[in-house]
């Protein structure tokens, strides 16, 4: 299989806003700064870079009440329950919650100055929330690959684990900004205390493929993302440069222990004779410059697993800290985020 050389669509990149250069400050001397300060984690060349590239998100979060509250918690905590812990002890509002993605995401493309995607602390570390919900809200935007959201607009239905979506828990339209917000109903885990939300996000529009959008831990609590969706033209162009047979595709995109796009991570393919997943060293095993992939060819309703292990210069071999099971079915796409899973 060719490789090719893109970045998964699926991850929240294309949501940032630079501001001029000359208004750039020195770093520590605003609310900003700080905020720059704590992503880049004390590292001065890449807290510079992000007030000169993400100075409007940087501003916005340190605007919007409890924005910073929430990023030095999420931040210090550093694992994929972070966002439900942090905004649970916090309080957080869905406002100061976006404000704080939209930074996270331009921080995430960062990849030349900042140590983006390097941080796996958490992997087989971390509990899953115990605070118990009877509902959550889920907050989405909805946008076409390398376009704006103000051109997408989607039919999305919230459905549970394990059905085809017939009798969908919710259904909503993306509004002018490609973006849609319902509150669910969510369960007690069994065994263990806390809540969560098992299911997927079938989106429908003229323009793509039917399209499923999972992810390989449930959503715990209040929960918001951006997820960029190929059109059909733009899976056509990636079926020919793959030298894939059919359009039908799994798109994978890894997270780190922060929610960031990994860096130096190989995917394995199983339970499939026919298919392959690039950018490939051999038709079975991938790797990723930034957790991204895409597997085709596969075999339509039939168990499937893809892993994820990220390939450190220091550790004695590969670190498994993902995985997805699953599959997909005739005429489909899924886009699968993968985040390091709990203990």
């Amino acid at each position: 299989m060719t490789s090719v050389a893109c970045e998964l669509p699926g991850s929240p990149s294309k949501y940032s806003k630079a501001e001029d250069d000359a208004a750039a400050v020195q770093l520590g001397d605003t609310p900003s700064s700080r905020l720059a300060e704590a992503f880049a984690d004390s590292d001065s060349a890449c807290a510079r870079d992000l007030e000169s590239s993400c100075g409007f998100n940087l501003k916005r979060c340190a605007r919007t009440p409890g924005c910073a509250e929430f990023a030095e918690c999420v931040l210090g905590e550093a694992t994929p329950a972070a966002s439900t812990t942090c905004g649970d002890l916090l309080d957080t509002t869905l406002e100061a919650r976006w404000s704080y993605e939209d930074l996270r995401a331009c921080w995430g493309e960062r990849h030349q100055t900042c140590s983006v995607g390097t941080n796996w602390d958490c992997v087989g570390g971390y509990d899953p929330p115990s605070t118990e919900h009877a509902a959550l809200t889920l907050s989405q935007t909805l946008t076409y690959f390398e376009q704006s959201a103000l051109e997408a607009a989607f039919d999305v239905r919230i459905c549970g684990a394990l059905t085809d979506c017939s009798s969908p828990i919710a259904r909503a339209a993306t509004d002018a900004h490609g973006r849609y917000t319902e509150t669910l109903p969510v369960e007690v885990v069994p065994g263990r205390p806390g809540s969560a939300w098992w299911g997927y996000r079938q989106v429908d529009s003229p323009r793509i493929h039917p399209t499923r959008i999972e992810q390989n831990i449930p959503v715990w609590g209040d929960h918001v993302d951006v997820t960029r969706i190929l059109d059909s033209q733009q899976v056509g162009i990636l079926q020919l440069l793959s030298g894939a047979t059919r359009s039908e595709a799994i798109f994978i995109q890894v997270l780190d222990c922060k929610s960031s796009p990994a860096g130096n991570v190989r995917l394995t393919l199983d339970g499939s004779e026919s298919g392959s997943i690039g950018y490939a060293d051999s038709l079975r095993s991938a790797t990723a410059p930034h957790g991204g992939a895409a597997a085709y060819d596969l075999e339509f309703d039939q168990l499937l697993r893809i892993e994820a292990e990220w390939l450190s210069d220091g550790a004695e071999g590969p670190l498994p800290v993902s995985e997805w099971r699953g599959s997909i079915r005739r005429g489909e796409v899924v886009y699968v985020k993968l985040y390091p899973e709990p203990r």
